[in-house]
């Protein structure tokens, strides 16, 4: 990338004022400037850099120190291969294939209980949107490596790294990188050097690179168990429990490795209903509870953790004896207004409450 190219030039001169000698200025073997050129996710890069300020503040570091600290373990996290010209598959027609075997019926009169297990092989399963783009940086890491290994083996540059402290070397390429003077004693991080790998749009600019991906042959096997006790014949239970065995897909160059199924391996939910008194038992109430457990989600530039939640749901019916085929109806789900966001980047939800009237005519 040029930005990451003109950093190195800007800093191999910058050296060599200095005093170290020019052949130790370029990308050879044994320059410092060897193979420091990498690729990283951008998506993944600001999340961790920033994540990795505030550690090192929060422990003590002065912040402007933090910003160029966290520049080493922010490039080694959204670090990726280069090579993902390997999943050059073109996306086609996803064959599935499902095996599925499953039990329902009544125990004892009052209970009836289900269970499902499943199998299921997908053959070209295509992946969500995923984010394609990509930045060439300048990696530190590198760069501090060949440093390590300068002053180990190259007595003749004693001079020179006496002269510059690693974190001082550090603070001049983020300087450098964001366009600041090298000499500026506030390193305010901006970009790594980087240059990014963008669609080349001269209506809109650079856009952000989406795409799918051809993932191959994808299998995922899963349970589904269902009870319901009927305890009289005004008072229900209903339970029921989801698993499945992944929540993701190894995919290289991805954010983060993997390509998420947006999907929680664990759900469970209990209901209760109860037929109140109340207008020749007209009156219906349900009370339900909802589990689901945490699961990282992936798609687009939408990329986080959703947590897990418990919610609670009430609700009330109305069937009124002297207006047949009329409901009425009042639900409240989540009622405790639990502020859960159930994908990434979208507001989170608290209470929601829904009025209905429904009428069905010709009904007696």
């Amino acid at each position: 990338g040029m930005n990451s190219q003109n950093t190195i030039n800007q800093m191999a001169a910058i050296f060599q004022a200095r005093g170290l000698p020019a052949q130790f200025s370029q990308p050879t073997a044994d320059g410092l400037f060897n193979n420091v050129q990498t690729l990283i996710d951008v998506t993944q890069f600001a999340p961790a850099y920033g994540k990795e300020v505030q550690r090192l503040v929060a422990s003590g570091v002065n912040p402007a120190a933090a910003q160029f600290r966290a520049l080493a373990p922010a490039i080694a996290a959204s670090k990726v291969n280069a090579d993902i010209s390997k999943y050059n598959e073109p996306v086609r027609s996803t064959v599935t294939q499902t095996l599925e075997v499953g039990y329902k019926g009544y125990l004892m009169d009052k209970l009836t209980l289900g269970v499902d297990l499943y199998y299921t092989r997908m053959e070209n399963f295509v992946s969500p949107l995923t984010a394609s783009s990509f930045a060439v940086v300048t990696d530190v890491n590198v760069l501090a490596q060949n440093i390590e290994y300068a002053k180990a083996n190259y007595p003749q540059l004693a001079g020179f790294f006496n002269s510059v402290s690693i974190d001082q070397l550090y603070g001049l390429y983020t300087n450098v990188a964001s366009g600041l003077p090298a000499t500026n004693t506030n390193s305010n991080f901006i970009r790594p050097g980087s240059a990014g790998v963008f669609p080349n749009n001269t209506g809109t600019g650079s856009d952000f690179l989406l795409t799918y991906f051809n993932l191959g042959t994808v299998d995922v096997a899963g349970a589904d168990f269902s009870a319901n006790y009927q305890a009289t014949n005004d008072l229900m239970f209903d339970f029921a429990y989801s698993h499945i065995n992944k929540d993701k897909i190894p995919l290289e160059g991805a954010a983060g490795g993997f390509v998420r199924l947006n999907a929680p391996q664990h759900k469970t939910a209990l209901t209760i209903d109860y037929k109140l008194p109340i207008d020749h038992k007209g009156v219906s109430m349900r009370a339900g509870w909802r589990w689901m457990d945490k699961f990282d989600a992936n798609s687009a530039v939408y990329i986080g953790r959703v947590n897990a939640a418990n919610l609670f749901d009430l609700g009330f019916s109305w069937k009124p004896s002297k207006s047949a085929g009329t409901i009425l109806s009042l639900n409240a789900n989540n009622l405790l207004d639990h502020r859960h966001m159930f994908f990434p980047g979208t507001p989170a939800i608290g209470r929601v409450v829904l009025f209905k009237i429904q009428h069905t005519f010709g009904v007696k």
